[in-house]
């Protein structure tokens, strides 16, 4: 599943709020720098930050966050932080967090933007399967490779969406089995990660019906596995004030294997009450038998 530019931008604050908020708009010097403006012509936050994006001057800012590329801030042109910039792109939410840099260190924002594990990393992944690897007086050595640099030195561990460290710091070995390594430790983690309420499993169960389905139509292509291959679903976010869904993940497990999809993961969010179900596309919340109806025909436009 292919994701834009702009969408990577905008993630933290794509999802529809519990109610429009006040509109902002963006506004773009002669020098190419950004800024944003209320209705009445108001500076919320000035122009400093380079265009780097798709949309024009006096477009509407999207619903959230505002998102500058170096830049997020609050609707009332607060800075909040600086977002992790990663293959030339700002870090998107993952599991409900995402990452930020502060004095040269990783941490974690949540989607208010607020500040829940600190910046105290050389380098820290993303969340996946309810787990971040981190590390502390690693590097990326640019000598071996300049574009795609190994992550070498230091010692790194796991932590888990509070911080807590998971496991006993591992002192950095050979690039190969230190990654299988790291893999299996992950793969081993998971399963404590995702406990559920009784309401909690009960949304889960309403995939269900659906399952057999939408695997079908989801492996249909494989052709590199011939084991057993299976989705499972995952509660991934709670909702948290200004956001009322749970987000919920589809994971590959192929034989024993448990994995991220990744750009092909399927995001559904249900309202806090359990009653709706919507697969979400883009900044697009489309009802989940309109989605289900057209997936399993094979068809990927939604509109």
């Amino acid at each position: 599943m292919k994701q834009t530019l702009l969408f990577l931008f905008t993630v933290l604050s794509e999802l529809p709020s519990a109610q429009s908020q006040e509109p902002l708009y963006y506004f773009i010097t002669k020098d190419s720098l950004v800024g944003v403006k209320d209705s009445k012509n108001k500076i919320i936050v000035p122009p400093k930050h380079r265009w780097m994006f798709d949309n024009n001057n006096g477009d509407k800012v999207p619903d959230g966050l505002i998102n500058l590329y170096f830049g997020v801030y609050n609707r009332e042109g607060k800075f909040l932080y600086q977002p992790m910039i990663f293959d030339f792109l700002p870090d998107e939410i993952h599991e409900g967090l995402t990452r930020f840099i502060e004095n040269g260190k990783t941490g974690f924002v949540n989607r208010q933007g607020e500040k829940v594990i600190m910046a105290q990393f050389e380098f820290a992944s993303w969340f996946d399967l309810g787990t971040a690897m981190v590390c502390k007086g690693c590097y990326f050595d640019t000598t071996k490779d300049l574009e795609h640099p190994p992550l070498i030195g230091g010692v790194f561990s796991f932590i888990d969406r509070k911080g807590e460290v998971l496991v006993d710091p591992l002192p950095f070995d050979t690039p190969y089995f230190f990654r299988n390594k790291l893999d299996s430790i992950a793969q081993a983690l998971y399963p404590g990660q995702f406990r559920y309420t009784d309401f909690e499993k009960n949304i889960l169960k309403k995939f269900d019906p659906y399952k057999n389905a939408i695997e079908k139509e989801y492996f249909n292509n494989w052709t590199d596995h011939t084991g057993s291959k299976s989705l499972v679903f995952d509660i991934v976010e709670k909702p948290s004030p200004g956001f009322p869904y749970y987000v919920i993940y589809s994971r590959e497990l192929i034989g024993r294997k448990i994995r991220d999809a990744s750009w092909d993961t399927l995001q559904f969010y249900i309202t806090k009450d359990g009653k709706n179900i919507y697969y979400i596309e883009g900044r697009n919340l489309i009802a989940f038998s309109k989605w289900y109806s057209l997936y399993i025909k094979g068809k990927r436009e939604y509109d």
